[in-house]
């Protein structure tokens, strides 16, 4: 806090979203391929297994919800990131 700069109404911040942004480019691509693949692993479950996707399907169903989680996850934490 002690480099904020405070003028007359405005309280400006010594950080600068663009670079935030751009430097997390890597986690932002793998949570985006993390989310696609556990949505195309979902997709395939409920297909080949679609008489019985709790009973066959179950173990693709649960890592594939685990994948688009963790990818969830990659997504909110990029969202967040502020250096």
């Amino acid at each position: 806090m002690s480099s904020v700069i405070s003028t007359n109404d405005a309280i400006t911040f010594p950080h600068t979203p663009i670079i935030a942004y751009n430097e997390t480019s890597g986690l932002r691509i793998s949570a985006w391929i993390l989310s696609i693949l556990g949505m195309l692993m979902m997709g395939y479950s409920v297909w080949k297994y679609r008489n019985a996707v709790f009973t066959s399907g179950l173990r693709m169903v649960l890592a594939s919800s685990a994948t688009i989680l963790v990818a969830e996850i990659l997504n909110r934490f990029a969202f967040f990131i502020v250096k």
